[in-house]
């Protein structure tokens, strides 16, 4: 789930430094990779809107922040890019809801330097707020949730014509129904189950076969023609 990607991103950085907030997108991204080229987290935090974070999501912010900067490599580019069709502010997981401290405006997409056979990139968004420009940080709030824990989910459309696939998916996560368009042919959550997908291809004659996946357990499988659908029993 891209949105759930993203959070955990949000979740890496968090600061109370904000008066340091460039007021220019290229000045974001310029310093966004002076602070991850210099291995400096203090400076990556300057840069996060974080009001509304508890003193909890910063600590747990603060700890994948310094992990990140660490671990990151060489910077080959950063671009500015618009949010995705399917982009989500809220979701829930884990007995928790999570929101955006500030609604984005776009995402910064790094591109890391190939190293052999590999390559990474990593996504954050951002925001602009009284003229200067931040990384949006993630706020959490504690759900009355005694169920059992989340657990993974999924789905995935395969088959002949499964490209420009888009899926309308409703799930339980932490007792709480949600419900999302994704704009590509597989997704992983985090849940208890899911309730319902219906997935359509542009191409009508299209065969497609539709997956549904419990903590790792294909529970269903689902063919059709065009559109195919699962409703939970």
């Amino acid at each position: 789930m891209k949105f759930f990607i993203y959070l955990l991103t949000f979740s890496a950085i968090v600061s109370s430094l904000q008066a340091a907030a460039p007021t220019s997108i290229e000045g974001l991204i310029s310093t966004v990779k002076q602070a991850i080229e210099g291995k400096n987290p203090t400076l990556l935090e300057s840069l996060v809107y974080s009001e509304g974070m508890s003193d909890a999501d910063k600590q747990l912010a603060a700890r994948t922040n310094k992990m990140l900067v660490e671990s990151a490599g060489p910077i080959d580019e950063i671009t500015s890019q618009p949010l995705p069709d399917d982009f989500q502010p809220m979701m829930v997981a884990n007995g928790k809801k999570y929101e955006t401290t500030v609604a984005p405006a776009g995402r910064l997409q790094i591109k890391f330097r190939k190293v052999g056979n590999g390559s990474s990139s990593q996504t954050f968004l951002y925001a602009e707020v009284g003229g200067a420009f931040y990384l949006v940080g993630a706020k959490s709030t504690h759900l009355d949730w005694t169920g059992p824990p989340d657990q993974q989910i999924g789905f995935m459309v395969l088959g002949y014509g499964p490209d420009g696939v888009e899926a309308n998916v409703k799930w339980n996560a932490s007792g709480v129904i949600q419900e999302q368009v994704f704009k590509s042919p597989s997704a992983v959550l985090r849940g208890q189950y899911i309730e319902s997908v219906t997935a359509t291809s542009p191409q009508k004659d299209a065969n497609l076969t539709l997956t549904i996946r419990e903590n790792g357990t294909v529970i269903s499988t689902v063919e059709g023609k065009g559109t195919v659908k699962y409703e939970r029993p």
